[in-house]
């Protein structure tokens, strides 16, 4: 049977630290296999979108997986952007996800 297992990780954030005037919401989701921790899609909302999707769109034309996303470094400054970027935490979640193995989580998409 053809398909993934797949798994999500979802965050949502600011796109400014909470205490600079401006902030305004973003979420991020994930979606990777969960069989080998290739990323496969992703989702964002709100404010600096674009940019998260050209990241999740480089990480699936360069076969990254997300143990590797979630460690990337994004450039912050640290008086107007958050230094934990809501893409990492969503590659975290569901990194965590992945390691816990919970069979609830998991779904099967026909390919």
């Amino acid at each position: 049977m053809a398909g993934y297992k797949i798994v999500c990780g979802k965050a949502h954030g600011k796109s400014k630290p909470e205490y600079y005037p401006g902030a305004k919401d973003i979420t991020v989701k994930i979606i990777i296999d969960a069989r080998t921790g290739k990323v496969l899609g992703g989702q964002a909302a709100g404010d600096g979108a674009g940019a998260r999707i050209n990241v999740i769109s480089m990480a699936i034309r360069c076969g990254i997986d997300v143990y590797s996303l979630s460690r990337t470094e994004m450039a912050y400054c640290p008086m107007v952007a958050e230094n934990y970027d809501v893409l990492n935490k969503a590659a975290d979640f569901a990194v965590r996800k992945l390691e816990k193995g919970d069979d609830a989580i998991l779904h099967f998409i026909s390919a």
